[in-house]
Formats: structure tokens, sequence, C-alpha cells
């Protein structure tokens, strides 16, 4: 994922494209672009999840692509590369970031099953905890099983 702060800050229009595995983190880019006061949109490319319903922005996601987007970002996947993007560029965490971080976290990395899930993202899932995230809720929404 290549995020460009110059661009974002000179950009009149945002637009985020993402799918259902990389939504998480696009909620939680847009929570961030928000903070700075710019136009931003969320473009899915794909029909997202219900699962996924419970976070931030879910509503806002369309297919369509608006015509007035001067900067486009492609999120992926990469929950841990986005959150160093955030903090190097100084934005401010707040719950709805965090929260929507670690459900990028825990979907990326299998509900932390995964063998590439490692020391640093417990590290990032002890710091996401610190901004008092609504775990509970990304764990009923993501972890729910349908018999």
């Amino acid at each position: 994922m290549q995020i460009d702060i110059e661009k974002i800050k000179n950009a009149q229009h945002i637009l985020i494209i993402t799918d259902s595995a990389s939504f998480a983190n696009a909620s939680a880019l847009y929570s961030a672009i928000l903070t700075l006061h710019k136009k931003v949109s969320l473009q899915n490319t794909e029909s997202l999840d219900v699962k996924l319903s419970f976070l931030p922005w879910f509503e806002k996601s369309r297919t369509n692509r608006p015509s007035t987007a001067d900067y486009l970002i492609e999120v992926n996947i990469d929950t841990l590369e986005l959150y160093n993007f955030l903090t190097q560029n100084t934005f401010k965490i707040n719950q709805k970031i965090a929260t929507a971080l670690y459900a990028g976290l825990l979907s990326r990395y299998d509900n932390f099953l995964s063998s590439d899930c490692d020391s640093t993202i417990f590290a990032l899932v002890s710091k996401l905890l610190g901004y008092n995230i609504q775990k509970q809720l990304c764990h009923e929404f993501l972890l729910q099983r349908v018999p």
C-alpha cells in the first residue's frame, strides 16, 4: 500500500478503494483522513461481507467511483503498515481508528491463529487495547459462526 501524505494534504477529494478483506483498514484510514478535514469517499470493488457492518463508515462505501476524486488510495490487508503510516505522520489514533485496526488484524491473522502472527502483531494489539477498542463487538461480528 503506497500512501503519500503530501498527496493527501494537497488533494481536494480522496477516494479509498477497498474490498472485503481490506475494509477494516479502509475504515481506519477514512477516519484518519477525516481528521484532516478532507473530503473522502469509499469505493468497494466487491460486495462487502455483512460481518463488517459494525465497522465505522460501512454504510458510506459505494461501488461507484466519484469523478471528483483527485487522489486514489488502494488499501490492502497490511494493518501493521497502515498503523506505521498513521503514527509516523502524527495522526491521532482514536477509539474508532483503533477498533478498525484491531478488526483488520483479527481478520488478516485468522483470529490470531495464523502462523504469520508474531510478537510484533501482539505488541500492536496491546497498543490498540489501550484505546478502549470495541473488542467484544469485533469478536461478535467477525467470529460468529453460522451453523
